[in-house]
């Protein structure tokens, strides 16, 4: 597993999920547990396989926030969203970020975030956007993002943010 040695900056260590496959079990039932089974697929063991399938350094790029023994949580870098329709020159999203409820509050998902963001710098990404049906931004707002607009899918108030990266 490739961690990142800083440990200064957080008691925990980050690795891609595509170099620790017995995580993705886990990863995606937190993912379809918090926001469902993905439309594209039709079981969980094909939303799996598509997760163990994935080219490592290429996107989409899920990082975890691993300790010794146990994934913390996880957020993804991608270069699609379901809102490109709406939001077409917004390229590159920062999506999917879970840390379990009795993990939260320790500073996880704001890490989880700002080393997406380092990473997206060093691919010469200059910015990100993210969704969060937070409406005041929540986390995001604390660490940088700013809103760049709001929409309603099924229901559901979103906010759209966006950070400059470069």
């Amino acid at each position: 597993m490739t961690t990142d040695s800083s440990k200064a900056r957080s008691p925990f260590d980050f690795a891609p999920l595509s170099e620790c496959p017995d995580a993705i079990l886990q990863v995606a039932h937190w993912w379809c547990d918090e926001w469902g089974l993905p439309e594209r697929h039709k079981s969980m063991d094909a939303y799996v396989g598509e997760l163990a399938s994935l080219t490592p350094g290429e996107l989409p790029f899920h990082l975890l926030a691993v300790d010794e023994r146990k994934v913390l949580g996880v957020a993804t870098l991608k270069d699609r969203s379901a809102l490109q329709e709406l939001f077409p020159d917004a390229r590159h999203w920062v999506s999917g970020v879970y840390v379990p409820p009795e993990r939260r509050h320790r500073g996880i998902a704001t890490s989880l975030c700002l080393k997406l963001v380092e990473i997206a710098r060093t691919r010469g990404i200059r910015r990100l956007h993210l969704v969060t049906e937070m409406l005041d931004g929540g986390l995001y707002a604390k660490i940088g993002w700013k809103p760049i607009g709001q929409v309603q899918v099924e229901g559901v108030d979103l906010l759209v943010m966006a950070r400059e990266v470069a």
